[in-house]
């Protein structure tokens, strides 16, 4: 009598994403010039062909990853940083900005650092990709505080494009910064309490001055 595996196989994923699977960490440690065609297609364990066939190019394939990552960052701005309506709506929103950025960019930490790789260049590689999704991120963010300036729940002597900058560096420095702090200091924004008291400081710290001072 023939034997039966217990085991149930489960497909592979398919060829196009594989490759853009592999090419993700291999961009983050290596840079875009520090990996090759054929590093990719083995790593996936796809032929070169595959790769022309489904992105042309690698340059094609670096920018399919980093618009897939930039507009998922955006579509989650547009619908957090909507027009406030009161003051405390400044503080949840902002709030909500910061966690589900930090929660964004720590799952995707080799997509980020890409993209940081690519800001901090001299040259950005793809600069209309970046206008079109992580610069309309920070335009969202501007347009959000200046909405708040005008409704007076924040100070009308702030400059929202400096504000707004000053919160995307903290940011951008703390995901950055946040391996280092888990090795030598024990704290880490992949722990929820630690992510808590941190949102909550940024945010704090960043409406504690933009309040409007009362007479």
């Amino acid at each position: 009598m023939k034997k039966t595996s217990n085991i149930t196989k489960t497909p592979k994923t398919n060829t196009k994403q594989r490759l853009i699977a592999a090419a993700i960490p291999l961009f983050a440690k290596n840079g875009y010039d520090g990996v090759s065609t054929a590093e990719i297609c083995e790593a996936a364990q796809a032929n070169i062909a595959a790769l022309h066939y489904h992105f042309k190019s690698k340059e094609n394939l670096y920018h399919t990853i980093i618009h897939q990552f930039g507009t998922e960052s955006l579509a989650s701005a547009l619908r957090i940083l909507r027009k406030p309506e009161r003051l405390e709506e400044v503080r949840v929103r902002l709030e909500s900005f910061l966690y589900e950025s930090v929660e964004l960019f720590l799952e995707r930490y080799d997509l980020t650092r890409i993209v940081q790789r690519e800001i901090e260049a001299q040259v950005c590689r793809h600069p209309d990709l970046f206008r079109s999704t992580f610069h309309k991120m920070f335009e969202a963010l501007v347009d959000f505080i200046d909405a708040a300036v005008k409704a007076r729940f924040l100070s009308p002597s702030y400059d929202s494009a400096f504000m707004a900058g000053a919160l995307f560096a903290q940011l951008s420095s703390a995901i950055k910064t946040d391996p280092t702090n888990r090795r030598f200091f024990k704290q880490t924004l992949t722990d929820p309490v630690y992510r808590k008291k941190w949102v909550e400081s940024t945010v704090g710290v960043f409406l504690e001055g933009a309040l409007p001072r009362v007479k």
